[in-house]
């Protein structure tokens, strides 16, 4: 179950890569090993603050993590873009 919520997970968000046709195989998307996923995406180091009276996320700044994060950001509102039209 994992798994397949990881899965799930990376085609919403857009990590997947697309295989070539491969007669042999039938996975048609190539997604991360759950290991990578769950230390890029879920494990991260972060601290609750306040910010104009609401809770903020604060998280350390790594360029690459931010280049993901947007591409991720990205994906999901293409996705609510495609669903709401």
């Amino acid at each position: 179950m994992a798994y397949n919520l990881s899965l799930s997970l990376q085609h919403e968000m857009g990590l997947v890569k697309k295989h070539s046709t491969n007669p042999k195989s039938t996975r048609f998307y190539q997604g991360w090993k759950w290991k990578t996923f769950r230390f890029l995406i879920l494990n991260r180091a972060g601290r609750i603050g306040w910010e104009q009276g609401s809770k903020v996320l604060y998280l350390t700044f790594n360029n690459a993590t931010k280049q993901l994060y947007d591409r991720i950001t990205n994906a999901l509102n293409n996705q609510m873009l495609k669903k709401v039209a």
